[in-house]
């Protein structure tokens, strides 16, 4: 069944259970809308809590509704072709779920991990060090990590591409780690004034995924063109150990 199918159905029947409960014991169901509803008391009470019981069962994404929501963005693409655009989006996104979830999860380590260590040299217990991050390269074998995902997502098929898309993102998001050590790392060089920076996160921040990929990009050239010299400290320290 395709995506888009299941998406359907799981509207379509989402109260299916609470009449196949009502009908099975007799009791009363509660429909609500707000998600504030404390339904601990609803059930204390004997009540089944269901939430947009009310609402109406949006259409089916039929052709009619499909061409109307093309003119409502203004495109005049047919219904035929948006069903496909939307069918492959809604796979890719369920396709790579796990790596977005490796992604999110990651992110708030590190946040809460800088967060703790900052409020640790507040208090004068532990001394931050700056530095680590903004020398930190992505390792070389992401490249072969990259090469596989490209390939994979090109010539495999059925759950395999998403396991390619899955391997494809987690790579995406280490060069733009790496992108933002460099970006780090420069403004240090320069010793942009704290306004300065945030404005410019800011700004990519607003350019959203466009920014992602940017960043990915320069990570990436990094790993290769090593814009920083890192390559160089080491040999140096190297030759003189």
């Amino acid at each position: 069944m395709q995506v888009l199918e299941q998406f359907q159905r799981v509207v379509a029947e989402r109260h299916s259970y609470a009449r196949q409960w009502k009908e099975r014991s007799g009791g009363k169901v509660v429909g609500y809308l707000c998600t504030y509803v404390p339904e601990e008391v609803l059930y204390a009470a004997g009540l089944l809590a269901d939430i947009n019981k009310i609402m109406p069962v949006p259409p089916a994404l039929d052709e009619k509704t499909l061409a109307g929501l093309g003119a409502g963005l203004g495109s005049s693409v047919p219904g035929e072709q948006l069903q496909k655009a939307v069918q492959s989006y809604l796979e890719f996104i369920v396709g790579v779920i796990p790596a977005l979830y490796f992604m999110s999860s990651f992110f708030f380590l590190a946040l809460s991990h800088l967060l703790a260590i900052w409020a640790l040299g507040r208090l004068g217990i532990f001394s931050f060090g700056p530095k680590k991050f903004v020398t930190w390269q992505a390792p070389f074998f992401l490249v072969f990590m990259l090469g596989a995902g490209l390939a994979g997502h090109l010539f495999l098929e059925n759950e395999w591409v998403k396991a390619a898309d899955n391997l494809l993102l987690v790579v995406v998001f280490a060069y733009a780690i790496c992108g933002a050590s460099n970006l780090e790392y420069f403004f240090k060089k320069l010793r942009a004034h704290w306004v300065v920076r945030g404005l410019f996160y800011i700004w990519l921040l607003l350019f959203g995924l466009a920014s992602f990929f940017i960043l990915s990009a320069v990570g990436f050239l990094d790993s290769r063109f090593d814009f920083r010299g890192l390559k160089k400290v080491v040999l140096a320290k190297e030759s003189e150990g």
